[in-house]
């Protein structure tokens, strides 16, 4: 996996590993055997997260943005983008 790209004015806090730990075990399960491009991206604003996105092969995929949008990010004005491929 990829680092993680901030931009905006992200807090000093801010982790992902335990979230990417968790992401990809719920990840695998949904995958077939071979290569895969990934993607996830939010917005956070203040409190609220007001765009994000979760590619699988360049579509969709409702239930990964489900999960980030669940996960308790800090509070700050910035963006979050993760590219990253898995080989199966």
């Amino acid at each position: 996996m990829g680092s993680v790209v901030l931009q905006g004015t992200p807090p000093d806090n801010f982790e992902c590993g335990e979230f990417l730990d968790g992401l990809k075990k719920q990840l695998l399960p949904h995958l077939s055997v071979g290569p895969h491009w990934i993607r996830f991206f939010f917005n956070k604003n203040g409190h609220e997260i007001t765009k994000s996105e979760f590619l699988i092969d360049n579509l969709d995929w409702p239930v990964g943005r489900a999960i980030v949008e669940a996960q308790e990010w800090p509070d700050g004005t910035y963006s979050a983008r993760e590219f990253l491929t898995l080989h199966m």
